[in-house]
Order: C-alpha cells, then structure tokens, then sequence
C-alpha cells in the first residue's frame, strides 16, 4: 500500500472561529458547555449544528464533539 503526503497548513483543512455566545445552562443537560478554562455547565441546546473540535487557551487540552 503506498500513501502519499502533501504539505499543508491546519488553516486549510479546518475552519477557526471563536465560540458562539453561551446557551442557558441547566443542571442536568444533554450538552456540556465549555468555557476558556473548560466546562462550565450543561445545556438542554446546542450552539453547533455540526461535529466541533476544542481546545483551551493553553493548548492542554482538545475535545472532538
């Protein structure tokens, strides 16, 4: 099996934004909310209507949702 690579940059393969403003959270939600230092709580709603990739001020830590 031969693979072949090309060089990149992350700026083409994914779309960078800032976060959205934060739903209302609740206690006991189906969605957890993140804020710049982690979660923060849980929502009943979500803010991404598609697959979405975190990471923290410090780059400690990622999370694919």
């Amino acid at each position: 099996m031969s693979l072949e690579f090309r060089k990149t940059t992350l700026g083409e393969l994914i779309t960078f934004s800032n976060g959205r403003t934060s739903p209302d959270r609740v206690e006991n939600g189906q969605f957890p909310v993140f804020g710049s230092n982690g979660l923060i709580g849980k929502s009943n709603e979500s803010n991404s209507d598609h697959a979405t990739f975190f990471r923290t001020e410090k780059l400690e830590s990622f999370l694919a949702c």
